[in-house]
Protein backbone atom coordinates (compact mmCIF):
# COMPACT_ATOMS: atom_id res chain seq x y z
CA UNK A 1 0.00 0.00 0.00
CA UNK A 2 3.03 2.10 0.61
CA UNK A 3 4.72 1.59 -2.67
CA UNK A 4 0.86 1.96 -4.25
CA UNK A 5 0.82 5.10 -2.54
CA UNK A 6 4.03 6.63 -4.41
CA UNK A 7 6.60 6.05 -1.22
CA UNK A 8 9.98 4.04 -1.65
CA UNK A 9 10.12 1.00 0.46
CA UNK A 10 12.76 -1.26 1.87
CA UNK A 11 11.99 -4.45 3.13
CA UNK A 12 14.76 -5.95 5.53
CA UNK A 13 13.74 -9.28 6.71
CA UNK A 14 16.63 -10.07 8.25
CA UNK A 15 15.54 -11.96 11.53
CA UNK A 16 17.64 -10.37 14.03
CA UNK A 17 16.60 -12.09 17.05
CA UNK A 18 18.89 -15.08 15.95
CA UNK A 19 21.22 -16.39 17.10
CA UNK A 20 20.57 -14.13 20.05
CA UNK A 21 17.59 -12.83 21.21
CA UNK A 22 19.45 -10.29 23.16
CA UNK A 23 21.35 -8.88 20.51
CA UNK A 24 18.54 -8.19 18.16
CA UNK A 25 18.48 -4.19 18.78
CA UNK A 26 22.19 -3.72 18.62
CA UNK A 27 21.68 -6.29 15.07
CA UNK A 28 18.87 -4.13 13.84
CA UNK A 29 20.71 -0.80 14.57
CA UNK A 30 23.70 -2.04 12.24
CA UNK A 31 21.49 -2.46 10.07
CA UNK A 32 19.04 0.30 9.95
CA UNK A 33 21.96 2.90 10.20
CA UNK A 34 23.54 1.12 6.95
CA UNK A 35 20.13 1.57 5.11
CA UNK A 36 20.02 5.63 6.37
CA UNK A 37 23.74 5.97 5.26
CA UNK A 38 22.74 4.22 1.75
CA UNK A 39 19.52 6.65 1.16
CA UNK A 40 19.34 9.15 3.47
CA UNK A 41 16.12 10.21 2.46
CA UNK A 42 14.77 7.58 4.81
CA UNK A 43 12.26 9.38 7.00
CA UNK A 44 10.04 6.77 8.42
CA UNK A 45 11.08 3.31 10.13
CA UNK A 46 8.66 0.70 10.67
CA UNK A 47 9.90 -2.30 12.68
CA UNK A 48 7.20 -4.84 12.93
CA UNK A 49 6.37 -7.00 15.17
CA UNK A 50 4.10 -9.48 16.59
CA UNK A 51 3.36 -9.84 20.41
CA UNK A 52 3.60 -12.51 22.61
CA UNK A 53 0.23 -12.55 24.98
CA UNK A 54 0.48 -15.99 26.50
CA UNK A 55 -0.56 -16.63 30.18
CA UNK A 56 0.97 -18.98 33.33
CA UNK A 57 -1.27 -21.51 31.55
CA UNK A 58 -0.14 -21.69 27.92
CA UNK A 59 -3.23 -19.44 26.97
CA UNK A 60 -2.30 -17.45 23.98
CA UNK A 61 -4.42 -14.36 23.68
CA UNK A 62 -5.60 -13.03 20.47
CA UNK A 63 -6.56 -9.60 20.50
CA UNK A 64 -9.27 -8.90 17.32
CA UNK A 65 -11.58 -6.24 16.75
CA UNK A 66 -14.36 -6.75 13.78
CA UNK A 67 -13.85 -4.02 11.62
CA UNK A 68 -16.54 -3.53 8.54
CA UNK A 69 -17.13 -7.60 8.97
CA UNK A 70 -13.84 -8.25 9.12
CA UNK A 71 -11.72 -10.28 11.72
CA UNK A 72 -8.86 -8.04 12.25
CA UNK A 73 -6.02 -8.60 14.95
CA UNK A 74 -5.10 -5.04 17.24
CA UNK A 75 -2.16 -3.06 16.40
CA UNK A 76 0.36 -1.81 19.35
CA UNK A 77 2.90 0.87 19.12
CA UNK A 78 5.61 0.15 21.41
CA UNK A 79 7.58 3.27 21.80
CA UNK A 80 10.40 4.67 23.94
CA UNK A 81 11.43 7.51 25.94
CA UNK A 82 15.27 6.52 26.90
CA UNK A 83 16.81 6.21 29.60
CA UNK A 84 20.05 7.11 31.59
CA UNK A 85 22.47 4.82 29.91
CA UNK A 86 20.47 4.51 26.31
CA UNK A 87 19.39 8.54 25.66
CA UNK A 88 16.85 9.26 23.60
CA UNK A 89 16.35 12.89 22.78
CA UNK A 90 13.50 13.53 20.81
CA UNK A 91 11.54 10.89 21.65
CA UNK A 92 8.65 13.08 21.94
CA UNK A 93 8.75 13.61 17.83
CA UNK A 94 8.41 9.61 17.56
CA UNK A 95 5.24 9.74 20.39
CA UNK A 96 4.06 12.76 18.08
CA UNK A 97 4.50 10.58 14.89
CA UNK A 98 2.96 7.19 16.48
CA UNK A 99 -0.16 9.63 18.22
CA UNK A 100 -1.06 11.00 14.58
CA UNK A 101 -1.06 7.31 13.41
CA UNK A 102 -3.33 6.59 16.09
CA UNK A 103 -5.93 9.52 15.61
CA UNK A 104 -6.35 8.74 12.17
CA UNK A 105 -7.11 4.91 13.31
CA UNK A 106 -9.39 5.93 15.84
CA UNK A 107 -11.41 7.43 13.21
CA UNK A 108 -11.15 5.19 10.31
CA UNK A 109 -11.31 1.87 11.92
CA UNK A 110 -12.20 2.05 15.76
CA UNK A 111 -10.41 -0.79 17.94
CA UNK A 112 -7.38 -1.57 15.38
CA UNK A 113 -5.23 0.23 18.02
CA UNK A 114 -4.64 -0.90 21.46
CA UNK A 115 -3.27 1.67 24.03
CA UNK A 116 0.60 2.66 23.03
CA UNK A 117 2.75 1.29 25.11
CA UNK A 118 5.42 4.29 26.51
CA UNK A 119 8.46 2.47 28.16
CA UNK A 120 11.86 3.59 29.57
CA UNK A 121 13.92 2.12 26.76
CA UNK A 122 13.88 3.59 22.62
CA UNK A 123 14.00 0.26 20.87
CA UNK A 124 16.46 2.05 17.76
CA UNK A 125 13.91 4.68 17.60
CA UNK A 126 16.39 7.55 18.31
CA UNK A 127 18.20 6.81 15.20
CA UNK A 128 14.99 9.31 13.18
CA UNK A 129 12.34 10.82 14.23
CA UNK A 130 9.62 8.40 12.18
CA UNK A 131 10.66 5.45 13.64
CA UNK A 132 8.07 2.80 15.92
CA UNK A 133 7.98 -0.09 16.57
CA UNK A 134 4.47 -1.91 15.23
CA UNK A 135 2.69 -4.56 17.56
CA UNK A 136 0.42 -6.54 14.17
CA UNK A 137 -1.53 -8.76 16.76
CA UNK A 138 -0.32 -11.45 19.08
CA UNK A 139 0.85 -14.95 18.44
CA UNK A 140 -2.56 -16.26 18.97
CA UNK A 141 -3.88 -14.09 15.79
CA UNK A 142 -4.15 -16.21 12.45
CA UNK A 143 -2.22 -14.77 9.70
CA UNK A 144 -5.02 -13.58 7.82
CA UNK A 145 -5.90 -11.56 10.94
CA UNK A 146 -2.36 -10.22 10.93
CA UNK A 147 -2.97 -8.99 7.18
CA UNK A 148 -5.89 -7.88 7.68
CA UNK A 149 -4.62 -5.62 10.19
CA UNK A 150 -1.33 -4.52 8.44
CA UNK A 151 -3.63 -3.29 5.50
CA UNK A 152 -5.80 -1.26 7.85
CA UNK A 153 -2.63 0.37 9.68
CA UNK A 154 -0.95 0.58 6.13
CA UNK A 155 -4.15 3.07 5.21
CA UNK A 156 -3.73 4.93 8.36
CA UNK A 157 0.14 5.64 7.75
CA UNK A 158 -0.51 6.97 4.16
CA UNK A 159 -3.00 9.05 5.37
CA UNK A 160 -0.53 11.05 8.00
CA UNK A 161 2.31 10.52 5.84
CA UNK A 162 0.18 12.26 2.95
CA UNK A 163 -0.78 15.23 5.62
CA UNK A 164 3.02 15.34 6.63
CA UNK A 165 4.02 15.82 3.05
CA UNK A 166 1.56 18.14 2.13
Amino acid sequence: KLEAAGYGVIHDLTLHDEPNFNTSYSSSNASIREYMEKYPSIKVVLDLHRDTLISSNGTKYRPVVDINGTRSAQVMFLMGSGNDTYRHENWRENLSFALNIQKVAAQKYPGLMRPILLQSSRFNQHLCTGAVLVEVGSCGNTHQEALSAAGYFSDCLVEVLGRLKG
